[in-house]
């Protein structure tokens, strides 16, 4: 038997008065909400190559172009 439950912080088990207060926001509503956050906390995410590494690429990548336009 089942000692615990979970329940999806997205759905709403609120009775229609506690919904009203919380601002009437359907499942729709709620995971635009969290997308957004997640977005917001997460976005740009940190590069994972040094700063050093990518001006050096960027300069190969430069010489290469140059090299093939001719």
């Amino acid at each position: 038997m089942r000692e615990e439950l979970w329940y999806p912080s997205l759905f709403n088990r609120d009775d229609w008065i506690g919904w009203k207060k919380k601002g009437c926001l359907d499942l729709l509503k709620r995971s635009q909400a969290v997308l957004e956050r997640i977005i917001r906390e997460h976005y740009p995410p940190e590069s994972v190559i040094d700063k050093q590494v990518i001006n050096r690429l960027s300069e190969i990548e430069a010489k290469a172009a140059k090299n093939l336009a001719g």
